[in-house]
């Protein structure tokens, strides 16, 4: 007989629908659906989350819950809730085989972070937490641009005036050798470092 750990982790509920599935299969019941639904026939629910993903969410996001005992499809009586509040019809809601399920629900606005739980036929599942980002906060941790800083090695460099091109003193002389001839021409009076130059 088929069975697997989340069979224990639900408790004694999943064990009864366990044996519910199977005996569906002996009885050689027309359809494969038939045999997989076989709790919900009979009134047996257990559902499990095993995943959630996304786990973190914005308002509009789409959420996929996967997992067991969700049932076919969503009835009156199955419903999502999100820290205690309904998040209203699911987009989707599948089952695949041995009463494996995917629900795919739409955040709705002003939803809250907390726990999320799936119900089929008014029956809780375990709790997964999620967690909801305000969509400002979101777009800003998004949008934000990182500081631009300078190379350690970068040092600012002022554009320097070089005394060699306004200076009749030494800098121009030391930069421009007078010829000889010229320096005999030079008068000797007063200062000779601002000797004029012909």
């Amino acid at each position: 007989m088929a069975y697997d750990t989340d069979v224990y982790r639900i408790g004694r509920w999943q064990i009864a629908a366990t044996l519910l599935h199977e005996m569906g299969h002996l009885a050689r019941f027309p359809t494969k659906a038939e045999c997989e639904n076989t709790m919900d026939a009979a009134n047996t629910y257990a559902p499990l989350i095993r995943s959630v993903r996304p786990r973190r969410v914005t308002p509009g996001d789409t959420v996929t819950i996967s997992g067991i005992g969700f049932g076919p499809s969503q009835e009156s009586t199955d419903r999502i809730t999100l820290n205690g509040a309904d998040v209203g019809r699911a987009l989707s809601w599948r089952w695949r085989h041995a009463g494996q399920g995917q629900i795919r629900f739409r955040v709705p606005q002003g939803a809250a972070s907390g726990p999320l739980v799936v119900e089929n036929n008014r029956v809780r599942s375990n709790a997964v937490s999620l967690t909801i980002v305000p969509a400002a906060e979101e777009a800003g941790a998004a949008g934000a641009q990182p500081v631009l800083r300078p190379p350690p090695h970068y040092r600012s460099r002022r554009p320097q005036t070089s005394l060699r091109a306004i200076s009749l003193g030494r800098t121009r002389a030391a930069a421009h050798p007078m010829p000889a001839a010229a320096r005999a021409l030079a008068p000797r009076t007063g200062s000779p470092h601002h000797r004029c130059i012909p």
